[in-house]
């Protein structure tokens, strides 16, 4: 499991099309969720941002709480995804592109609520 982590994307690629390799569907998840990855990290910047931006928190601590929480269920979200992903409950593709279409909503609602 450590070479899968290790592993560069091309590798990871080469070694899903070989036929003499079973790889299982974390390898699949995991090549989605490396392509998938700079696209969740700006939604849970468009996430955080308006909550430590937002005029109406004026307690620094309430508003660095909240997003610490934002934070978690990001990241709680994310690996129920690729774990149902790894046991074939959904499709690996699905598994990756999940967090994306949970949170991209909820992103674009919260930066709206900045612009105001």
């Amino acid at each position: 499991m450590l070479w899968r982590q290790f592993s560069s994307l091309g590798d990871l690629i080469a070694g899903l099309h070989n036929p003499s390799l079973d790889l299982a569907s974390d390898v699949r998840v995991m090549v989605h969720a490396r392509i998938l990855q700079p696209l969740l990290d700006m939604t849970l910047l468009c996430l955080g941002l308006p909550i430590v931006l937002a005029r109406q928190q004026r307690n620094i601590f309430v508003a660095s709480g909240t997003c610490v929480l934002v934070v978690t269920v990001f990241v709680l979200v994310i690996l129920a995804c690729h774990a149902a992903g790894n046991s074939y409950l959904i499709a690996p593709a699905l598994a990756a592109w999940c967090p994306l279409l949970i949170f991209v909503p909820l992103a674009r609602l919260s930066v709206e609520s900045l612009w105001q």
